[in-house]
């Protein structure tokens, strides 16, 4: 489907309602980052209900903390997105992937995985049951 490079990386439209974001490990991802994310997500889904799949598995990813916050409280991103996967290569990741949940409390509901199929089977599940309420 269509592709996207933004200053932190890659971002796919891998079906009708999956955001594959690839990050760089380059440099910090910044606020400005996650509003470049924001414009290209709007010009791939527009008002549709999407959910988003993040591959963090590059060595060391970081994040700005103004960037976490950015992207878990955007009133946009959140009434928009259904569900988030991540997935990751090892433990310090995960562990790194709670920590955000924890912390930032995303609105949508999002959940960690060592294997991207298992994300994408996880993320087609939420969209079949949010399309089934509503």
């Amino acid at each position: 489907m269509k592709k996207c490079i933004f200053s932190g990386g890659v971002i796919e439209k891998i079906s009708d309602f999956i955001m594959l974001i690839t990050f760089d490990n380059k440099r910090a991802i910044t606020v400005a980052d996650m509003k470049e994310i924001t414009k290209i997500r709007h010009e791939l889904f527009g008002d549709k209900k999407y959910c988003t799949l993040i591959d963090c598995r590059k060595d060391f990813i970081n994040f700005s903390s103004d960037a976490t916050t950015y992207i878990a409280n955007h009133p946009r991103i959140n009434e928009q997105r259904i569900a988030e996967a991540v997935f990751v290569k090892n433990v310090g990741q995960s562990l790194g992937g709670q920590l955000y949940i924890k912390l930032f409390k995303p609105k949508s509901e999002t959940k960690l995985f060592y294997k991207e199929e298992n994300a994408i089977a996880w993320l087609n599940k939420q969209y079949a049951a949010f399309n089934k309420e509503a």
